[in-house]
Formats: C-alpha cells, structure tokens, sequence
C-alpha cells in the first residue's frame, strides 16, 4: 500500500503543477504558441501514467482497495473528458465558454477523485 500512496501523492502534485500551467495559459490570449501547451499536455501525461500505474498496484494487492479503484476509474473519466475538451479547445479557433467551463469543472472532479483515492488508500493501511 506504501507504493500507491506514494505514486498518488506523486500523481497529485503533478496534478496541481498541471492545472497552475493550465490557469496560466488560460490568461494568455489565443494562439497559445507551442511551448505552454505541450508542456500542459506533458504534465497531463504525467498525471495519466500516475493514475494508470496507481490502478495496477492496486489490483496486485490482495487486502482490497475497491473503492480507491472505484475513485481512480472516475479519474481515468475524468481524465478521457479533459484529453477531449482539451483537444477541442486547441483545435477551435475562438474562445468557447463552456469548453473552459467543461475543462475546469472536470480537473476538479479529478482532483477530488484522487485526493478520495488517497483517504481510501490510507484507510486501509
């Protein structure tokens, strides 16, 4: 258990260093170059691999961890609708709301998810 709780922990300040980049380029106009953006969906990638990793330590236990599964598939959601959004935002040329709106409110329900993840994971130790 001592090595999920370490990659979520890991998971979750990638998550936050994503989501501050992600704000930044926010407060740039459009276009948004290439340098801001490919180090937004690096860090996304990031938080993908950690969460991806997170779930197959977690089936490789025998002393359960369903519902930290459970949050983390909820994560994996969450993650597939931002990669969507994302791509999305990226692609149309003018600035839609309700994409942002999408993108946010997705990054949150991820963030929840895996801190729910970390309670659950740290519950059974």
């Amino acid at each position: 258990m001592d090595s999920v709780l370490v990659r979520l922990v890991v998971t979750v300040i990638f998550l936050v260093v994503t989501a501050v980049v992600g704000r930044r380029i926010g407060r740039m106009g459009k276009p948004y170059g290439f340098v801001k953006p490919a180090i937004h969906i690096t860090l996304f990638t990031l938080v993908l691999l950690g969460v991806m990793a997170s779930i197959y330590k977690l089936q490789g236990l025998s002393s359960g961890g369903q519902y930290a599964q459970i949050s983390l598939y909820v994560t994996v959601l969450t993650l597939l609708t931002n990669l969507a959004v994302g791509a999305s935002m990226i692609i149309i040329k003018r600035t839609n709301t309700n994409l942002v709106t999408i993108h946010k409110l997705s990054t949150l329900v991820m963030a929840i998810s895996i801190i729910a993840s970390i309670i659950f994971v740290t519950a059974e130790m």
